[in-house]
């Protein structure tokens, strides 16, 4: 079922309301729907079905993952309002849950038996499911504030509310309370893995025991309730759809006309086919139920691969045993009082006042107690340049330091809309370098914000970025930018309406910077750049421009639009590739080219038209579709580091890049935030302050991130 006809199957489908307290009644759909209200979680949603939908497209001739290589995704399981604090129980539960999650999931559990010894009789040509994923509960790197120590269950006891908490985004979460209205659960139709998870009644969870009133009835006790809800977060439909009419979406399912009560007998008949009331995404009891297809094994795969690599990427770090302690990790763990020493391993020195750690009655490190006074934190009325200062009680967390500028000096007017905390700029020269940076601002407060900069005569680009990819203007309030000289003559303004970024050109004392074209360049020499091949990737509002070296050329600028529209989007390279970002999917633009000579800028060449993909991409076979990947990590080096650790990747795109540094407790000691132009990067970390040990590092842009593990010694 293509992803219109889910849509509205998704919108249209309601409940029987005439229900028994005895039969099974998911929340899903309504909870879904709730969810949809929600303009945002809309747009997010279409996004997330694109992306599966791309990958489906790609699979389509491939078999199934290779489940010699499973996939493995962290879980947290958080009880909420239980009156059981008995941990041990509780845990005993979730192993017992999990074990069946899995066998469920991998086809491996002993009732499947059913299937194999006569029930596939009956669905000729159809498999049961053996979907590559393995759940693990969590038990290393866990987020802080939950008590839980290295080497626990990932297992919270009235600890969180609700069914999102942010600090657990990674994880596949399941949140165990009382829901009413007779409701087993309830899971968003596909998950999001930003913290969000499935819902479980107490009454609905575990298995056979029970620990005080986490408990299940004898139809419940076989924990189906939970592989049901977690089919939905990975976008299962209910296997009757809505109705005869409307399917699941899944080609190996048989149509039916409503959900099954209780243990029907095989071979029941709706909608001219059997029902498949077996499947684990019908409503019978838990020991009637036994199977997925094994076209639902494939879909939930292809939704993991698409939407939920956060997953994948955490299981690395949350899953499996902690390494056992040592002397020499640099970690104070098992019996240790200090950092390697104490207990099993040798005595720790007595504290002294330059042994570089906070000991003894220290207030800080090496000072305080019985050493000399700690100093106190940087204010910005100290006459002291320090903390994140960049003069004497200015810049950083401080005011702005007034400008001596021997140079040309410009102002930078920015407006926000109600959401500042979404916006930022920068200012990058002719060579990409970014020479100036401003933002977040203060939400709801929509006065102009002004900030000077010195600038040398030339050429810059100012970008403006959106965090929420709505521009400033005008939904959410009016806001607008502008660069103007000293003398208050604009170099350009901006009405605020782009998406996720926009970027011009302007130049300092009378720099030519493009506006004005001279005069064409000899025919023989500079030339304005022509495309030669578009790539297009699964990321349907991304193509990439790409064209040949013009001779004597320095940069190029590329302008684009809608066919039809009079308004053109510019953007600049130094590069001959650019990747075109936030256009409308199955829409018609057109492209033009130029080139900066050592005389100036060419003219623009001529029109070329181009058409984005729809994301059917049976009916456009002929255009080869790429991954999009927007870091291509070469290498770091040295690893071993010492004192500095450089990184080299390359870029295909203009933004904001996180570089994270984690040790083996999961604790973040480094964090480097960046905006950098598309191209080769290297950029060094220094590592001077850190521990001896072994670390995680983490290059996040987008939706992509690229782990690494270093040593520091």
């Amino acid at each position: 079922m293509n992803f219109l006809r889910l849509f509205l199957t998704l919108l249209t489908f309601t409940f029987l309301s005439n229900l028994s307290a005895q039969e099974r009644k998911c929340g899903s759909t309504e909870h879904t729907q709730q969810l949809m209200n929600n303009p945002e979680y809309v747009q997010n949603f279409r996004e997330r079905m694109a992306a599966f939908n791309r990958v489906a497209a790609e699979r389509t001739s491939e078999s199934r993952l290779d489940c010699s290589n499973i996939v493995t995704i962290p879980v947290a399981v958080h009880f909420q309002g239980t009156n059981s604090n008995d941990r041990a129980c509780l845990e005993s539960l979730v192993n017992q849950q999990i074990a069946t999650l899995n066998a469920d999931f991998q086809g491996s559990n002993v009732d499947i038996g059913s299937w194999t010894n006569g029930t596939a009789e009956l669905f000729p040509g159809i498999s049961n499911g053996e979907t590559c994923v393995e759940f693990c509960v969590a038990t290393r790197n866990h987020p802080a504030g939950y008590g839980l120590s290295e080497g626990q269950l990932a297992v919270t006891i009235n600890e969180t509310t609700g069914d999102r908490v942010n600090e657990w985004s990674g994880y596949m979460n399941i949140y165990v309370t009382d829901i009413g209205d007779n409701i087993l659960g309830y899971s968003p139709l596909g998950g999001r893995g930003n913290g969000d998870g499935v819902v479980i009644a107490k009454f609905a969870f575990g298995g056979s025991g029970a620990c005080g009133d986490i408990s299940t009835s004898a139809s419940l006790d076989r924990g189906r309730t939970l592989t049901h809800e977690v089919g939905h977060f990975f976008v299962l439909d209910h296997i009757w759809g809505g109705g005869c009419n409307q399917d699941d979406g899944v080609a190996d399912t048989p149509d039916s006309d409503g959900p099954n009560y209780g243990c029907p007998q095989n071979g029941k008949q709706a909608c001219g086919s059997t029902d498949m009331h077996m499947n684990y995404m019908d409503y019978s009891n838990d020991e009637c139920m036994y199977m997925f297809s094994a076209g639902q094994s494939t879909r939930m795969e292809n939704y993991v691969r698409a939407n939920l690599q956060s997953f994948v990427n955490n299981a690395a770090l949350a899953c499996g045993a902690p390494a056992e302690p040592t002397c020499d990790d640099g970690i104070q763990n098992g019996n240790e009082t200090g950092i390697d020493c104490g207990g099993d391993c040798a005595d720790c020195p007595e504290p002294t006042c330059e042994d570089g750690i906070q000991n003894g009655d220290e207030t800080g490190i090496d000072c305080g107690g019985s050493c000399s006074p700690c100093v106190t934190q940087p204010t910005c009325n100290d006459g002291i340049q320090n903390g994140t200062e960049t003069g004497i009680d200015c810049g950083g967390d401080c005011a702005d330091c007034p400008v001596d500028c021997s140079d040309n000096l410009v102002y930078i007017l920015i407006r926000p809309d109600n959401y500042g905390s979404e916006t930022t700029w920068n200012i990058t020269d002719e060579n990409g370098n970014e020479v100036a940076n401003g933002g977040p601002y203060t939400d709801f407060n929509t006065d102009v914000v002004q900030t000077e900069v010195c600038l040398p005569a030339g050429c810059y680009d100012f970008t403006i970025f959106d965090a929420f990819a709505d521009g400033i203007c005008c939904q959410y309030g009016n806001g607008e930018y502008a660069v103007v000289d000293l003398n208050g003559n604009p170099l350009i303004t901006g009405d605020g309406l782009f998406a996720a970024s926009e970027t011009q050109s302007f130049g300092t004392a009378s720099s030519d910077c493009g506006n004005t074209p001279p005069p064409p360049p000899p025919a023989d020499r500079c030339v304005a750049a022509e495309p030669s091949n578009l790539e297009y990737f699964n990321n349907l509002t991304r193509v990439r421009i790409n064209w040949e070296t013009v001779t004597d050329a320095n940069r190029y600028q590329i302008q684009y639009r809608i066919a039809g529209t009079s308004t053109w989007s510019r953007v600049s390279t130094s590069r001959t590739r650019k990747t075109l970002r936030n256009l409308s999917t199955g829409t018609e633009y057109e492209v033009r080219l130029r080139s900066r000579c050592p005389e100036g800028w060419t003219d623009y060449g001529p029109i070329y038209g181009f058409s984005t993909l729809t994301g059917r991409f049976t009916e456009e076979s002929e255009q080869v579709v790429t991954t999009y990947e927007p870091i291509e990590f070469n290498k770091m080096y040295p690893n071993p580091a010492t004192d500095q650790l450089t990184l080299d990747y390359s870029l295909d795109l203009d933004g904001s890049v996180e570089i994270e540094v984690y040790d083996m407790l999961g604790r973040k000691v480094i964090q480097q935030s960046l905006q950098q132009e598309e191209g080769q990067q290297k950029v060094q970390i220094q590592t001077a302050n850190l521990l001896d040990g072994t670390y995680i590092l983490r290059i996040t842009a987008e939706n992509q991130q690229v782990i690494r593990k270093f040593i520091k010694n």
